[in-house]
């Protein structure tokens, strides 16, 4: 395993444990989210995937109007929260300044126009059959490598009935809030 890829794991962890802590109600862990989002791009900016996961929660606690989300407007919360962010980031911030900031400024303009190309929205590229032919036959060839590597059968059926199961339990759990509602 590389040398600095190591904490990510355990960061991860952490961070999904202050998560939840946040949306359980303690505001006060919001600023620690910020500060493991920071470390963790540190360490990889692939862990920028988690972004767009905190922010979905966040604008769903906004919209439901959650304290967890509203309270975190406060003063206090934004300077911390701030300086939970630009702390851990500056040593990329210092490498950014002689390198033509590549680890920040042109991979957040990189995001949007990955998701443009993605749909085919950009003239040099285009969305085909055989593209998206290739993406699947990769994911189910990776799928297999990570979950068993022996048999291509088995992987998937531990896949498609993982994912059946996620679409019972959320199909159920929205059945259950409109009944009770």
């Amino acid at each position: 395993m590389p040398y600095h890829t190591s904490p990510i794991p355990f960061l991860t962890l952490l961070l999904m444990y202050v998560t939840n802590q946040w949306i359980k109600g303690k505001i006060y862990y919001f600023p620690w989210i910020i500060v493991f989002l920071a470390l963790l791009y540190n360490f990889e900016i692939a862990t920028a995937i988690f972004w767009p996961v905190i922010l979905a929660i966040f604008l769903l606690g906004l919209i439901n109007k959650k304290t967890w989300a509203t309270n975190i407007f406060q003063g206090r919360f934004l300077l911390l929260s701030f300086l939970g962010g630009f702390i851990p980031m500056i040593p990329m911030v210092v490498y950014d300044f002689t390198h033509g900031f590549t680890q920040t400024a042109k991979f957040l303009l990189w995001i949007p126009y990955r998701i443009i190309t993605l749909f085919g929205f950009w003239p040099e590229h285009s969305v085909s059959i055989d593209k998206i032919k290739k993406m699947i036959a990769f994911l189910l060839d990776t799928n297999t490598k990570l979950l068993f590597p022996e048999s291509n059968i088995i992987s998937h059926v531990l896949l498609f009935s993982s994912m059946l199961l996620l679409m019972f339990k959320v199909y159920q759990t929205i059945k259950t809030k409109i009944l009770d509602a």
